[in-house]
């Protein structure tokens, strides 16, 4: 199958039984696993807080973020997705999880360019493995970077991390 875009790439994979295949790590759940809890690890989440996490995939990241706080987390833990099918098939997993995580994690469709969300909106914005998908143009990446700027509070922070060519063990 050709695809066009990354876009396309990701509503094919969205339609696999394996939530993992939207993680951007075809058959390396592992790879996802050790990433999101490195990033959770070292993230300093307090419990009011909003997170924004753009290109979210499978939402390890926030599901792993919540687990530190329970029932005692007050913030927002938000994921933005690309596409309706992958925002879709991640409700369909947190849905299964149970309440808390569908009480605490929202799912919003939009990209590195375009959010959604007002601005100075998010306490830490997170951006991992999405820039590479950005585009060649040194113009997407701008307009990615300002976006990022534009939700971010004043105040606030922002993680971004990238897929290298080597293992990333």
């Amino acid at each position: 199958i050709k695809f066009k875009n990354s876009i396309e790439i990701y509503r094919a994979l969205a339609k696999s039984k394996n939530i993992n295949e939207i993680s951007g790590r075809s058959g390396r759940p592992d790879l996802t696993n050790f990433i999101s809890s490195e990033m959770s690890k070292n993230i300093k989440i307090k419990k009011n807080s909003f997170v924004v996490d753009i290109g979210c995939g499978d939402g390890q990241f926030l599901i792993k973020s919540l687990n530190k706080f329970k029932s005692k987390f007050k913030g927002k833990l938000i994921g933005i997705l690309p596409t309706l099918e992958e925002v879709n098939l991640l409700k369909k997993h947190l849905k299964k999880r149970g309440n808390l995580y569908r009480s605490f994690i929202s799912l919003k469709l939009g990209n590195y360019k375009n959010t959604m969300l007002p601005s100075s909106f998010s306490d830490i914005t997170i951006c991992n493995g999405v820039l590479n998908l950005a585009g060649t143009k040194k113009s997407d990446v701008i307009d990615a970077l300002g976006e990022f700027n534009r939700i971010t509070k004043k105040k606030g922070e922002l993680y971004i991390g990238e897929l290298p060519d080597v293992n990333e063990f």
